[in-house]
């Protein structure tokens, strides 16, 4: 199958630090550009990489990656993938690190919001 992948997206699943550094560093540089697939760098990063403090993926969310971005063909959200894929760990951490989560009711809408801790 073939991929379409940015240099952000290619830094972050070879885990190449230098590269990844070199491109957070850049003014206006898209953090939510996605694969052909629809996939972001920050699901890369959830995946493959640590969960810390200083991971790809909250230095990516502190460079405004958008953590409820959208999957066009089914219309889950990152937070539905990891659910699915049984990824516990990331998901949480995706929660732990400012998510929103949106619920529609006829005439009233309620967000829930789970601070950055």
């Amino acid at each position: 199958m073939f991929y379409i992948s940015t240099a952000l997206h290619l830094s972050v699943l070879n885990e190449n630090t230098a590269l990844f550094d070199l491109l957070l560093s850049c003014p206006g540089l898209a953090v939510d550009t996605t694969t052909q697939e629809g996939h972001c760098a920050l699901r890369f990063a959830l995946l493959r990489n640590g969960l810390d403090i200083e991971s790809m993926a909250s230095r990516l969310l502190k460079a405004k990656a958008n953590p409820n971005l959208v999957y066009p063909t089914s219309g889950d959200t990152l937070l539905h993938l990891l659910a699915k894929e049984k990824k516990e760990e990331a998901a949480i951490f995706l929660c732990h690190n400012g998510i929103f989560f949106k619920t529609f009711c006829e005439n009233w809408s309620m967000q829930l919001i789970f601070p950055r801790w």
